[in-house]
């Protein structure tokens, strides 16, 4: 029996000066315990993110990271522990799947029922039970916060990347392969990534185009719908975003084209 499969994925590309918050980190110890593990880092977070934290701004865009090693064969509960818009403790669960691969994000629930985070002092593993630990040993977990829907359509912020022609990403491998003799593969050593990604546009205005990027860090949005549909099935974050944009035009009124190529810090899916 022949399967033929339609690729019927489209996706639209936004852009924001905004940076992804990270709040913390959170690495799950081989004694099964995380205490002294979470780092804080909301004084190292940009002016912006900052006053989004004191102002209780987060809403639905809290979420955690699955940073480094994926998830193993047993879900494991976090505790987010903090205080709402109004100062009110709060207290909520969020449940990470078994298997979740390294950068997918599993949102954090508001703090109260209509009611936005404000300040986050600790995420803790819930439990001692040795499924909800032993098999993590070793995952990192990082709580962050993403740019806002309005962020991407204000002007000054952000907007959406018209007449693109193609985009790609290359998340580069963190392990390089070494060989014992006519083994190819003997162990991995650890090694630093190289994450790359490339745009392509037709060239309309400078302010509409790429080159109004250019050098510049931009947190860059992939939505991911299906056959145009408005209902956004996934959505990438590409975060501490720089291009390169050379532009080119060609002869006889042909359109012109920037194909930009550069590099991101880190890749998050929701």
């Amino acid at each position: 029996m022949t399967v033929s499969v339609k690729n019927q994925n489209e996706g639209l590309l936004y852009y924001t000066f905004r940076e992804l918050g990270i709040i913390g980190e959170l690495l799950v110890d081989d004694d099964g315990t995380d205490a002294g593990d979470y780092a804080d880092k909301v004084t190292e977070m940009s002016a912006e993110n900052q006053a989004a934290l004191v102002g209780g701004t987060y809403g639905d865009n809290l979420y955690v990271k699955v940073n480094a090693r994926a998830q193993g064969d047993e879900p494991v509960v976090l505790e987010v522990v903090g205080t709402d818009e109004d100062d009110a403790a709060a207290t909520q669960e969020v449940t990470i799947p078994a298997r979740t691969q390294v950068d997918q994000g599993i949102v954090v629930p508001e703090a109260a029922v209509g009611k936005k985070w404000k300040t986050v002092t600790s995420v803790l593993v819930k439990g001692t039970q040795p499924a909800n630990h032993s098999i993590t040993v070793g995952t990192k977990f990082k709580l962050l916060m993403v740019p806002q829907q309005a962020d991407y359509s204000t002007p000054g912020k952000g907007g959406l990347i018209k007449f693109d022609n193609g985009f790609g990403w290359n998340k580069g491998t963190t392990s390089r392969a070494i060989p014992l003799k006519y083994e190819a593969v003997d162990h991995y050593k650890r090694q630093r990534a190289e994450n790359t990604l490339n745009i392509s546009q037709f060239y309309t205005v400078f302010g509409g185009s790429l080159q109004f990027l250019r050098d510049r860090d931009v947190t860059i949005k992939l939505d991911i719908t299906e056959d145009g549909s408005a209902e956004i099935a996934e959505t990438y974050f590409f975060s501490k975003s720089r291009l390169n944009v050379p532009v080119s035009f060609g002869g006889d009124g042909a359109d012109g084209t920037m194909d930009a190529d550069g590099n991101f810090r880190e890749m998050f899916i929701i």
